[in-house]
Formats: structure tokens, C-alpha cells, sequence
């Protein structure tokens, strides 16, 4: 699994070992894929999603009044969004990760 360097968990390719059915052991061998978030993420990535969401609490964990907000109208986090994302950048960076002729295509792509 990898760590996802914004939100710092952990997402992705998840292998076990699988229990064979009326047995108090597990079979060990191939892994079993049970998810890959990642894969998913960028298959469902939408660029014109917006900035984030207001809500109000309806109680026992449900809500009402959805709206998108934009980085405008939270300036105080968006600053802190923009920061962790640096962040992430700037480690990728050091660490090797990212390479900086990597990100100037990217940047030379935005429009």
C-alpha cells in the first residue's frame, strides 16, 4: 500500500491470504487483490471538481444542505490544503520521487 502524501493514510493494492472455507488456517499463495484505490481514483478523476463542500450536521452522523464552496469562500483552508500540498511536492522532490523536469512539463501544460 502506499501512503498517500496529502492525507496521510493508506491506500491501494491490499493482498491477504486466503482462508480455506471449514479450516482454522489459511491457505498461503497468491495474494488476493481486494482493492486499488489509486487505479480507481485516476480512472474517476474529474479536473472540474470543485474546492470542497459545506454541510450541515442532521444528527446520528448524517447531513443536509450540501453545497461546494470554493477556495474563496475558506480561505483559511484552502491555505492549509495549499501548504500540505507543497509540502508533498517539495518531499517527492528531495526524495527523488519527482523529478523537477516532471513537474515543469506539467506546469508548462497548465493553461
Amino acid at each position: 500500500m502506499a501512503i498517500c502524501p496529502l492525507c496521510g493514510t493508506a491506500h491501494g493494492i491490499i493482498y491477504g491470504k486466503r482462508k480455506l472455507k471449514g479450516k482454522p488456517y489459511y491457505r498461503v499463495g497468491e495474494p488476493i487483490l481486494k482493492s486499488d484505490y489509486f487505479a480507481d481514483l485516476l480512472s474517476k478523476y474529474d479536473e472540474n471538481k470543485p474546492f470542497g463542500v459545506e454541510v450541515e450536521a442532521s444528527g446520528r452522523g448524517s447531513f443536509k444542505n450540501w453545497r461546494y464552496i470554493s477556495p474563496q469562500e475558506a480561505p483559511q483552508l484552502f491555505e492549509s490544503v495549499q501548504k500540505v500540498f507543497y509540502k508533498a511536492i517539495k518531499s517527492w522532490l528531495q526524495k527523488g520521487w519527482l523529478d523537477k523536469k516532471e513537474l515543469q512539463k506539467i506546469l508548462k501544460k497548465v493553461k
